[in-house]
Parts: structure tokens; sequence; C-alpha cells
């Protein structure tokens, strides 16, 4: 991979930063990216990037891009040779950071590795000092809450919608009451491994999302919501989601982003209320509406097995949110 476009940390930078890692999709990078700003920003210190998970490749493990410069962000990646010094112990990360360094790596060094251990919120993050290097998923808002203005400003994109895009977010801006609807299928349908941990999440579940929704009457909570809601429908499936939707008069289904994840989210967080599936996607999407009327509805159960201790989900949706 290269870094074309983006600033690189110097090693003296890298030091006195809080380094985070960087993998998966668009929502878990998000989680991680704002999770990091949080950190750095509470012990006021800069923050770097490590990229290395995008440069190796694990056998069955789907393939992700880096997508967080679609964002308005300018964040540097950090220096490989201060990344090595921190004593990494999965093969995968000194495979790839031995590609991006002259000569052998020093393994005899060490520094500090902050290991995320379960999906609940971790306190001990914030006890961190640079030079830091934090490895995680960071799925509650709880790591950068105080400075959500901040992360909404920087997760806006780079570059202008497309044209089909624009057309769409102006239709969202005349309805009456749009309501984003997100079905995630894709690799939860695909993968063995992601549907034992996440499962779909049933109609029966969208179903009651949309009765609640629908049981909202117009100015209950805001006096822009009028007549019935419209649904905009978001998912990697849309022609099986059009089918499975059927049964609802006033929809529309958004296509054509499968390489622009990023605007699918832009649009989600148009909308004045939000139904999300078990998918940090549309966690993002719901997350990002910056009304304070909004209504956003998760599913009630986010894992669907595992080790309960480690999948919590207890800190992952926030408290405004009703889960059905």
């Amino acid at each position: 991979m290269t870094y074309d476009g983006m600033p690189v940390a110097s090693a003296d930078e890298t030091r006195r930063s809080f380094t985070i890692r960087i993998y998966g999709g668009l929502g878990n990078q998000m989680f991680q990216y704002a999770s990091g700003l949080g950190l750095a920003r509470r012990r006021g210190v800069p923050m770097t990037l490590d990229l290395s998970w995008f440069e190796t490749r694990v056998p069955g493990e789907i393939e992700r891009p880096y997508l967080l410069h679609h964002w308005a962000i300018d964040t540097p990646v950090a220096d490989v040779a201060v990344l090595a010094s921190y004593g990494e112990t999965a093969a995968r990360w000194k495979q790839s950071l031995a590609k991006r360094l002259p000569g052998t790596l020093a393994a005899s060094m060490r520094g500090p590795h902050f290991r995320e251990s379960g999906h609940r919120f971790q306190s001990a993050a914030f006890d961190q000092y640079p030079p830091a290097l934090f490895d995680g998923y960071f799925q509650s808002e709880r790591y950068f809450s105080a400075i959500a203005a901040e992360v909404r400003a920087l997760f806006r994109p780079r570059s202008d919608l497309t044209a089909e895009n624009q057309a769409t977010a102006q239709a969202i801006e005349r309805m009456p009451w749009p309501v984003s609807l997100h079905v995630r299928r894709g690799d939860y349908v695909t993968s063995a491994s992601a549907n034992q941990t996440l499962g779909l999440c049933s109609m029966e579940y969208y179903q009651n999302a949309i009765a609640a929704i629908t049981r909202q009457r117009p100015g209950q909570r805001s006096g822009q919501r009028t007549g019935t809601p419209h649904f905009v429908l978001f998912s990697d499936d849309p022609d099986w989601v059009r089918e499975a939707f059927a049964f609802l008069s006033d929809k529309s289904v958004v296509t054509g982003n499968a390489d622009r994840p990023w605007e699918d989210m832009s649009l989600m967080a148009l909308c004045h209320d939000n139904i999300t599936a078990n998918s940090s996607f549309s966690w993002w999407g719901a997350w990002l509406n910056p009304r304070a009327d909004k209504t956003v509805i998760a599913p009630k159960r986010w894992f669907a097995g595992g080790d309960e201790a480690k999948l919590s989900d207890a800190d992952l949706v926030p408290e405004s949110w009703l889960r059905v």
C-alpha cells in the first residue's frame, strides 16, 4: 500500500503521539479513528495512524480498503520504525512492518501497546501516555462524546457527492418525514464466522422498528414531521431489500454506491430518523444525523452469539436510542 497524498509523521512526532491501529470496514475504521482522536484530545497529544493491516492478508479474511481518506481528515501515518519498536506479537503486523523497514526488525525493543480486551468501554484507555499504540474496535461513543461536534465535522465527504446522490440528497431534504432503514447482508450471509457472531436482523425486527417509527404522530417530537414516514432503504443487497420490503408503500431504495459507502452513510445522516442494522456502518449513519430530536432504532440484541463477556453491547448503543 502507498500513502500517496497522506502526510507521514517523523519518528519524534510518532513518539509524542497516540497511534491508533486502523482495520476492518468503513464503520470499524471510523470507530477506531474517532476513539483515537478522543483519547488524544483528552491527553492533549497528537494522533497518528497505523495502516499496516491493509498491507497484509490472512487466508479467508475479507479484504477491506482503507477509506478514511474520503472524509475531511489529514491525520498523518505513523513512522514505521517506531511502530516496530512497540513489541508487536502478531505475526501479520511484523510481516507488514518488515516490508517497509530496511534491515531487520528491532525485535528486542519494546513499547506500550494498549489492546482492547472486549467490546465494553475501557476507561483504562484514558490513563495512557504517549508513546502508545491502541489496538481494538473501540465501539463506544464514550471514547469521543466529548468531541462529538469535531468528529461530525471531520466525517463529511472530502469531495462532492455524485450527481445521482446529490439528487437523492435533495429529494430527502424535500421529504416531510424521511426515515433511513439499513439492511446489512453481504458477509453476514456469506461468512460463517460473521453470521455466527453477528447474525442477520430478522424481518420481525424491521417490522417492529417500522411500527415504532410510524406510531410517532406528526409534531409529537418535531414540527418537521408531517404526514407519514417515507422509508429510504440502504443495503449491500438492494435487490433483496426491494423484494423483502415490497409491503412498504412509501419507500425508495438507494443504489449505485457499492464502491462509495461513505456517500450512503452521508445520505442516511440526512434523514430525520434512522433504523439501523446490527452494523457499525448504519450505527454511524444514525450517529452522524445531527438532529437533537431524532429517533434512532437499533436491535435489542446486537450480537448473535459468542463470548458474552467480550461481545457485550452495553456500551455500543447510545442510551437515547430505542432498542426493539
